[in-house]
């Protein structure tokens, strides 16, 4: 009976924000997909295309997904979506009317989701980034083995359902670690994640040895180059500093997070260790604009801002009722914008400029001051959320094998930006 009743909710909140979706987003896309994925990530490169027959500009980017299937093969896969280029010097008459067959898409053309490429991968991708410097380089983990792969070498070898017969070029076995993974933004072939139960691995791909590999068909085992030791607790997430590429932090199932620097000798022993949480850190993140800012999150409902200059006294912290943070992403283009989701089928975004202004009891009763933006679009967990590189929009994927991507107004981002540059864009007619 209590399900019965939670579905009838969901179902109405679901019709409730269906109803809004105009004058909430400049655009909103749902797809449904095969299987849940448990990660996402936006490729930065961005391809202007025209539609001559009807003068449209769209943009071609890319997606990274996986699967998470007991029952049949998992794949790493690489999708392709279509975007509409807005003009605020053109007037858009369509923009609040949607297809009947395309919820959400109220944009003057026709959008697109495509796979590009499907390679299979042993067991359910739970993490998996591309590397900063060279996208075609992607690692992975399942629940026990680290892979990386080189796509570039499988873009000869498709057969016609985007398939690729592609083995990764680096493996480790036995891993042993639920913990995440992240590519150094400053060293090229640097990649951190969890090692055995309460240790840290640094790799680096570019010493480890050829070994004579000549064809796709042959891959090396990876060995660690640095290790590092938590001797107490299991590792829950890992994540580069910003600005120093030698910083580098890991959180821990008992809530604790330590700060390391690859410059120490000393690997069994953190340069700082903070009591941040009651319970496990799900994930911290460093601040993209600010060198001392960083965030962490937890299921005791709570996400933690810490300045690095001072780690005995927590910045600020933000909470809501009856919820636990699952996953946070700073927004890349306004880093005092910080997205949040969690175990309640949402997706927050807060403001760090707007925490401290002034509140209604009723305002208060819906969110701290800091809460601008909910995105109620979907009806189970969301596992992974992915700022778009070049645009202010946020790709979310759930439980339900729903993927979304979703531009808010720009009504409700009051520090935002008046002029965004655009890495990596090129332009093409078609």
């Amino acid at each position: 009976m209590a399900d019965l009743v939670e579905d009838r909710v969901i179902s109405e909140e679901y019709k409730l924000w269906k109803k809004n979706v105009p004058f909430l987003y400049d655009y909103m896309m749902t797809r449904a997909l095969e299987w849940p994925s448990p990660i996402v990530q936006w490729f930065p490169e961005t391809e202007i295309l025209v539609d001559d027959t009807r003068g449209i500009e769209f943009t071609n980017q890319r997606l990274l997904l996986g699967t998470n299937t007991q029952t049949e093969e998992n794949y790493l896969t690489i999708t392709s979506v279509q975007l509409p280029v807005y003009d605020d010097e053109r007037e858009q008459k369509d923009i609040y009317t949607m297809k009947e067959n395309e919820f959400g898409a109220f944009a003057q053309y026709a959008d697109k989701y495509n796979y590009e490429i499907k390679i299979p991968h042993q067991g359910a991708v739970k993490s998996a980034q591309y590397m900063p410097s060279n996208t075609n380089l992607i690692a992975t983990k399942s629940d026990n083995d680290l892979f990386i792969y080189d796509i570039s070498e499988c873009k000869d070898d498709v057969d016609c359902n985007n398939e690729y017969d592609c083995v990764p070029m680096f493996e480790f076995k036995n891993l042993n670690t639920k913990s995440e993974l992240a590519w150094n933004p400053y060293i090229e072939g640097l990649l951190l994640t969890g090692y055995r139960k309460d240790q840290l691995a640094i790799w680096d791909i570019n010493s480890a040895s050829n070994n004579g590999r000549k064809s796709s068909s042959s891959k090396r085992n990876l060995k660690p180059k640095n290790k590092y030791t938590d001797d107490i607790e299991t590792i829950t997430d890992v994540a580069w500093h910003q600005f120093c590429p030698t910083v580098f932090g890991s959180s821990t199932n008992e809530g604790r997070f330590c700060l390391w620097d690859i410059r120490s000798k000393d690997t069994s022993r953190p340069s700082h260790t903070v009591n941040a949480h009651k319970f496990e850190i799900s994930s911290m993140e460093f601040n993209p604009g600010s060198e001392y800012l960083l965030a962490t999150s937890s299921p005791d409902r709570s996400i933690a801002l810490w300045d690095l200059r001072n780690l005995k006294l927590k910045l600020h912290s933000i909470c809501l009722r009856e919820e636990w943070f699952h996953r946070i992403r700073w927004c890349p283009y306004t880093p005092s914008v910080l997205a949040a989701c969690n175990n309640d089928r949402r997706v927050h975004l807060f403001d760090l400029q707007c925490m401290f202004d002034d509140q209604t009891p009723t305002e208060a009763e819906e969110g701290p001051s800091s809460l601008i933006f909910t995105h109620h679009g979907h009806a189970s967990s969301v596992y992974d959320i992915s700022w778009n590189p070049n645009e202010l929009m946020i790709c979310s994927v759930s439980d339900d094998n729903v993927i979304q991507c979703w531009q808010i107004m720009s009504k409700f981002l009051p520090n935002l930006p008046e002029k965004q540059e655009k890495p990596n864009e090129k332009s093409a007619s078609g």
